[in-house]
């Protein structure tokens, strides 16, 4: 048996700018092509306690998930090898186009609940949209299991756990991004949560389409539940979101993801630019934390810059957004099929207006003409002179 090589090809830019086809030769076996998912630099220690960790995720071999086969170094950095895919990865087709249609949101939430309900006291991490491969026809690979990348703060559980009940308020979270069109923040405090889960609800409603069905938005706020026993049991959410699905008439999965797909691999073949994926964390330091290579650390908050989309006040609702809520200025809330909704002090422009003093002026009354204030006394008189007529005429009658 000999040592395991790793030899890099040509990038898999449909699933990140860190992923590539490559061919590996393990320790025993033929050699065979695999995807190599890029990590951070590591020395041998580092690989063996990374793949230590990963033992449960190399041992999945399920339906709708895509195998780890193993953990290894090349030139300093870790990889992680998955058996050959094809697909995109679901967060790259929601940057190119709008949200699924809500009926195909609920058909992937259901098949990636399957998923995990198969891969037992497996946990994942997530999934969120960057663990999901999705093929044209509709067939969803999951991947995440184990990953040198951090999740999203939105991912966390309220109470921090990572049993049962916090993988159902994942998939709730998932299934928030693609029903609304944008990720939920992070669960602070139970107040904040329930406004933020009404503005999810609200952004459903405004979408064009059919009706939200009410159970579809009940669900939504079940698996989104504060409290764990709030939440639907895993082996319940499939059959509830397909429940759900099939309420709506609107483009299921296989037909949207046959449009979707083609859309972003076309922008792969012009060679247009992907997205900067997130930075690896430190995976020396992130071995000697018990649970951070799980994913179990947050990714840090981004500072926002001019160039980011102004958010309501006191929630951030994309997953990079983060205003804050002394930010000075109005702030618009649109979404598509919406009004907007100007929250905020009063634009400044409204209390100095710039449009012709003309349009804002008041004009003084011009004084009455002679003419015009001798009518109504005139008019008093003959009316009273009238009147005297009439009476002096029926005296001299009777």
């Amino acid at each position: 048996m000999g040592e395991p090589s790793v030899e890099l090809l040509e990038p898999f830019l449909a699933w990140s700018e860190l992923a590539h086809r490559a061919h590996w030769t393990p320790e025993a076996g033929p050699p065979q092509g695999v995807v190599a998912l890029l990590g951070p630099e590591l020395g041998d220690m580092a690989v063996a306690r990374a793949r230590s960790r990963a033992a449960g995720a190399l041992t999945l071999r399920h339906d709708g998930v895509l195998p780890l086969l193993a953990v290894e170094a090349i030139a300093g950095r870790g990889a992680w090898l998955y058996a050959p895919a094809g697909g995109v990865a679901l967060g790259l087709v929601l940057e190119d186009l709008d949200a699924p249609p809500l009926k195909a949101a609920a058909e992937v939430v259901a098949t990636l609940a399957c998923c995990l309900h198969r891969a037992g006291d497996v946990r994942h991490p997530g999934p969120s949209a960057d663990d999901v491969l999705i093929d044209d026809d509709g067939k969803l690979l999951l991947t995440g299991f184990s990953s040198p990348f951090p999740r999203h703060p939105s991912l966390r559980e309220p109470s921090g756990a990572e049993d049962e009940a916090a993988q159902v308020w994942r998939l709730g979270v998932l299934l928030a991004q693609l029903a609304s069109g944008s990720a939920t923040p992070p669960a602070v405090d139970p107040d904040q949560h329930s406004a933020a889960v009404r503005r999810v609800l609200i952004r459903m409603l405004a979408r064009p389409g059919p009706i939200l069905p009410d159970g579809y938005g009940d669900l939504l706020a079940q698996l989104l539940s504060w409290k764990a026993a709030g939440r639907p049991a895993l082996s319940e959410v499939p059959g509830l979101l397909r429940a759900a699905a099939d309420e709506l008439p609107t483009t299921d999965l296989v037909a949207w993801a046959g449009i979707a797909v083609s859309a972003v691999r076309e922008r792969i073949g012009r060679g247009d630019p992907i997205r900067v994926p997130e930075p690896p964390i430190d995976l020396v330091r992130a071995l000697d934390t018990p649970g951070m290579l799980d994913r179990t650390e947050e990714a840090p908050q981004r500072t926002p810059t001019e160039c980011d989309p102004v958010t309501p006040p006191d929630q951030e609702i994309t997953a990079h957004s983060h205003a804050s809520i002394d930010s000075a200025g109005p702030r618009i809330l649109s979404e598509q099929g919406a009004i907007p909704i100007s929250i905020g002090p009063p634009q400044a422009g409204i209390l100095n207006p710039t449009a012709p003093p003309k349009m804002f002026r008041l004009e003084s009354p011009k004084p009455p003409s002679a003419a015009a204030r001798w009518t109504a006394p005139l008019a008093i008189a003959a009316g009273a002179l009238m009147v005297v007529a009439v009476v002096l005429l029926w005296v001299l009658l009777t």
